[in-house]
């Protein structure tokens, strides 16, 4: 007679006991087999990672570009007006990727809760209007680079380069209002920055 076996009653082929179920489920959308949302949401966040690089570098070869040019058109030193076309150059070359990240990450970061919508579109419509001339700049520099001797187009570059300048530090004087992160939902009893806070009646 073979020895009795002691069988859990509730114990049913499949199932595991405590949650066991919901940690393969997650262990398998790990794998790939079943997508979860944590996959999804940084598949989403990670355009607004790689805006948060791509866009240093507009802002800060524009600025140090064109304070750079001035300071050599005041002191009457070509070579520094040179080098701060070559700044443009670099600077508008890096436009385009910084304004299509963060074209793609706009929606992502207007969905959250604790972010208002407005600051999401004004520190767009900013950069879309900074990103025209500093990407004027610097086509110009590229043909003040070809005409080295030009010294009133270096300087009229100077002059695009210094509008376009004043214009994304603007946008980005606007973005910095933005909260990053990876939240999708503010905590309890937080309030939206910029928004009343609930009354206690």
């Amino acid at each position: 007679m073979s020895p009795r076996t002691s069988v859990n009653p509730g114990f049913q082929p499949g199932i595991h006991p405590r949650g066991a179920g919901r940690r393969g489920v997650r262990a398998a959308g790990v794998g790939g087999a079943v997508p979860g949302r944590a996959e999804e949401r940084a598949s989403r966040v990670s355009w607004e990672y790689v805006h948060l690089i791509a866009h240093s570098f507009p802002i800060v070869l524009s600025v140090s570009g064109t304070l750079v040019g001035l300071f050599g058109w005041l002191t009457g030193r070509p070579e520094l007006e040179r080098w701060a076309l070559i700044a443009l150059v670099i600077a508008a070359a890096f436009v385009l990727p910084a304004y299509l990240t963060g074209l793609a990450a706009a929606d992502v970061v207007a969905d959250r809760m604790f972010v208002r919508p407005g600051i999401v579109q004004s520190h767009r419509f900013a950069a879309t209007w900074a990103a025209i001339p500093v990407f004027t700049a610097g086509a110009l520099a590229v043909f003040a680079l070809h005409e080295r001797d030009d010294r009133r187009l270096r300087r009229f570059v100077l002059l695009v380069g210094l509008v376009g300048s004043v214009a994304i530090g603007y946008a980005a004087w606007k973005g910095a209002h933005i909260q990053h992160g990876d939240h999708e939902a503010a905590p309890a009893g937080a309030s939206v920055p910029g928004s009343p806070a609930p009354s206690s009646s």
